[in-house]
């Protein structure tokens, strides 16, 4: 908002404010001042000058926004936090003890308490990418594309590189796949499982029928498969 629109502002609202107090809840006129009712939900909404401000209570949920400079969200029953500017520039999110600030999707400091530990995490994206936690199994470091070990990102359980895409060894579950010039060529293997595959020209993958319990101790049957490919 220039300085201009907030001069104009600022004493037009506190203006408003003051009939507000003088004539209670309720107070209606038009696009400069509508106090109503939810109608959804119980609760209360109150716009000032049609989109330009505007603050909400929904049972627990208080929010107040001036769109789309900034808007704030605090929740005290769900321990819930939020605030935007200019979306998505600049995000600040805190549910419980966890917490995110994000900076255009590419700069983030985020942690909290988990199940089995506390953790700590600052991404540049796609460049730098740490974690700290109170377990020290859990910390790693990634410096792209040169080196580094990352933990639960894109799709993986665990990543290695070394001089990207030169070389990298992922995990999802228990099959692990070495690339070597990242897409033409890995070797793949886990439970039973060997494969490899020079893209996009050859490829052979072969699983043997395997076992494993699951989650109601009960032992199921992993089918197994082969696979070839050639062009």
């Amino acid at each position: 908002m220039s300085l201009s629109h907030r001069l104009f502002v600022i004493p037009l609202t506190g203006l408003l404010l003051t009939a507000k107090l003088a004539c209670g809840a309720g107070l209606n006129a038009g696009f400069l001042w509508d106090d109503s009712d939810l109608t959804l939900a119980p609760g209360h909404r109150l716009e000032v000058l049609g989109p330009l401000f505007y603050q909400q209570q929904k049972e627990s949920e208080h929010t107040w926004a001036i769109p789309p400079l900034l808007s704030y969200t605090k929740d005290p029953d769900v321990e819930l936090k939020e605030f935007d500017f200019l979306y998505p520039i600049l995000t600040y999110d805190q549910y419980g003890k966890q917490y995110r600030w994000q900076l255009l999707q590419l700069l983030s400091f985020s942690g909290g308490p988990m199940p089995d530990d506390t953790r700590d995490r600052f991404t540049i994206f796609p460049f730098y990418f740490q974690q700290r936690s109170s377990d020290p199994t859990q910390n790693y470091t990634a410096v792209a594309p040169f080196y580094g070990h990352l933990r639960h990102h894109f799709f993986r359980d665990e990543i290695f590189f070394v001089m990207f895409p030169f070389y990298s060894e992922t995990r999802k579950k228990d099959v692990i796949t070495d690339n070597y010039v990242y897409p033409f060529f890995h070797l793949r293997r886990g439970p039973g499982l060997q494969g490899w595959q020079l893209w996009p020209l050859v490829g052979h993958e072969h699983k043997e029928v395997t076992t494993r319990t699951n989650g109601f101790n009960d032992v199921e049957t992993i089918a197994g498969h082969d696979k070839r490919f050639q062009n």
